[in-house]
């Protein structure tokens, strides 16, 4: 970590300045930065990231869900800034050295790490960042909250009564039917000027706000409060426009102590560790407390976002986790244990099982495990588990791919892949051009401005994603032939409304100085799983040659989320703030890209005892 010094004062590193504790515990962390996959946390320890398993043997979802029972919507920041005193009220105090169990995100191998030092320095970076995110998540546009003044309906239409229904439990301080009403209006001001999709399904946004404003009373609960603004942002279909928090802090506590995913039209049960199918002869889930599991899927929808089908699907199955909350929407009674009935393939036997609910939501971690390899009849192998903006990551996965230059054919696997940063996708898809190629789109998008910007901006909006409009200096030769050849062609699906857009912008990668292009045949495995930049990944692929996309769609997601903090109750969102497109005028957001060839994954594949899709991709590279 970069140390920083007070200028003329002195040379001592600020943190050591910083005054004591008054409760005694000791600002130390054993970890130099933390990043967060919903209730997971990966952690960097000696300049690598790992997923932490435990610490001194107390394992994380223990730890975390004491914080959340402990300091509520404030969990994740005394996670991180206060793990000392966190672990010593567990009954855990921790030594100047702790013990760790971590997981490489690669392999998903554990690897203890042993008498780890606990340091100030760590502690403050990572005070420091989550500084800095909050003052970004935090920042309203101009020097005051901008909220739209209008008539509002006394009655909310049928369409919207669902946001005006208070099932959900009191969570959080209350918010003053004033100060919820000010969110609103703030809310729609963001909506009407800074969203990108406000337009795209038509949804009456001002009756759906005021459906939800007809049902403050006198005051909401915070986490009430969160949960229908997140029902809302879901009305538009676009998955990066959500809460910018945990909205599980808002749902009922208690959770199925297993995982379901789709094979097929079909929900199969799992353990969360892997390990097996909840039932292995029976795998597809009926019905839990007596309800088909259609109803279930059905109350889990309204907090999904209304995109593809599938990112609906990949939502759903998630959002099942929550059954307790899920209880409360479907009016049945709270108990601990949950009756759940699981079939065969074809229906013709089923099982009950009654098991106890969780009280920590079981995670799905990433799947499928493994790590690049060459295969049986010298098949490469190439593992995409996530985007990555890190150097020594892309270039591990360009080395990787080096290996299989002679290979009969290569597998590139990016499912449950749910996006990041865009910086591998030009280096990697790179490899796969001749010098006698022309330069590629993968992504054509254009930003929502907001008031005051210009929309012809010669450097454009989009640099931090790769997009710069076609009068951008940024151009070589050959990519700038490839813009304007795009520009004579494109037809977006959608056109967004005029004099609110800028000029359109373009991801283009053009052929390397010294190509070496990958000759064998590709095929990519796919599934709902694959959202934001593995979409444009996938999107850059589509349709080129020798290369097959295979398994299931993906998710569909392209919308560069913008933070946004509701100023009187503190609620974090984010709306997206481009609508995108792949080059053929498709939309990301909704759409998703489609496999050349539908694959459906079968049950033991969840839990490692097989691959149908992977197994498909074998055939179809060795036939």
């Amino acid at each position: 970590m970069r140390t920083i010094l007070i200028p003329t004062l002195c040379s001592v590193p600020l943190f050591l300045l910083l005054p004591p504790r008054q409760d005694g515990y000791a600002n130390l962390s054993p970890f130099a930065a933390i990043r967060w996959e919903e209730s997971a946390p990966d952690v960097q320890v000696g300049g690598t990231w790992y997923r932490l398993r435990a610490i001194d043997g107390l394992p994380v979802e223990q730890i975390v869900a004491f914080c959340r029972e402990t300091y509520r919507e404030r969990w994740r920041k005394r996670f991180e800034e206060d793990l000392v005193e966190v672990l010593s009220r567990m009954g855990s105090p921790p030594s100047r050295q702790v013990d760790l169990l971590v997981e490489s995100p690669e392999t998903g191998r554990s690897i203890p790490l042993h008498q780890v030092e606990m340091t100030e320095e760590n502690r403050w970076a990572l005070w420091k960042a989550a500084k800095e995110r909050r003052r970004i998540e935090e920042k309203v546009e101009g020097d005051a909250v901008r909220r739209v003044t209008r008539d509002h309906a006394p009655s909310p239409p049928a369409v919207f009564a669902g946001l005006a229904e208070a099932k959900a439990r009191a969570v959080g301080p209350i918010i003053p039917r004033g100060a919820a009403e000010e969110d609103l209006d703030q809310l729609e001001w963001l909506i009407v000027n800074q969203y990108a999709y406000r337009d795209l399904r038509d949804v009456d946004y001002r009756a759906a706000l005021d459906a939800i404003r007809s049902s403050l009373g006198e005051g909401i609960a915070r986490g009430d409060f969160a949960l229908r603004i997140a029902r809302f942002l879901s009305l538009f279909g676009d998955g990066h426009t959500r809460l910018a928090e945990d909205l599980e802090d808002s749902l009922d506590p208690g959770c199925a102590p297993f995982l379901v995913a789709h094979c097929g039209e079909r929900l199969a049960a799992f353990h969360p560790d892997r390990s097996g199918l909840l039932e292995a002869k029976m795998p597809f889930l009926k019905s839990i407390d007596g309800l088909p599991i259609a109803r279930w899927i059905a109350a889990a929808t309204p907090l999904v976002p209304s995109g593809s089908r599938a990112l609906v699907r990949h939502g759903t199955a998630r959002m099942l986790r929550h059954v307790a909350h899920l209880r409360t929407e479907l009016g049945l009674p709270a108990r601990p244990k949950l009756d759940v009935e699981v079939e065969t393939a074809d229906g013709s036997r089923s099982q009950r099982l009654s098991v106890p609910l969780s009280p920590t939501k079981p995670l799905f971690g990433d799947w499928p495990r493994g790590e690049s390899r060459l295969l049986e009849k010298n098949v490469g192998y190439l593992r995409i588990a996530r985007m990555d903006d890190d150097p020594a990551f892309v270039d591990s996965i360009l080395a990787a791919l080096d290996r299989f230059g002679e290979a009969r054919g290569l597998v590139i696997d990016v499912r449950g892949n749910g996006g990041g940063s865009r910086v591998l996708i030009p280096r990697l898809f790179s490899r796969f051009l001749g010098s006698k190629d022309p330069a590629r789109i993968g992504n054509v998008a254009a930003y929502r401005l907001r008031p005051g910007d210009d929309p012809a901006r010669p450097e454009g909006y989009l640099a931090d994603r790769f997009l710069y409009p076609a009068s951008s200096p940024h151009w070589s030769p050959a990519e700038k032939r490839a813009v304007e050849a795009s520009a004579r062609s494109f037809r977006p699906a959608w056109t967004p409304p005029t004099g609110e857009f800028s000029l359109w912008h373009y991801f283009v990668i053009a052929p390397p100085a010294s190509p070496t292009p990958f000759r064998s045949p590709v095929v990519v495995l796919m599934d709902e799983g694959c959202f934001s930049a593995t979409d444009i990944l996938l999107g850059t692929f589509k349709g080129w040659r020798n290369v097959t996309l295979l398994g299931t769609p993906s998710g569909g997601g392209s919308g560069r989320a913008r933070p946004a903090t509701l100023a009187r109750s503190g609620i974090r969102i984010q709306i997206s703030s481009m609508a995108s497109f792949r080059s053929d005028g498709t939309l990301y957001d909704g759409e998703g890209v489609e496999p050349d060839v539908l694959v459906e994954r079968e049950p033991e594949d969840l839990v490692g005892k097989g691959d149908a899709q992977l197994a498909a991709a074998l055939a179809r590279l060795t036939k």
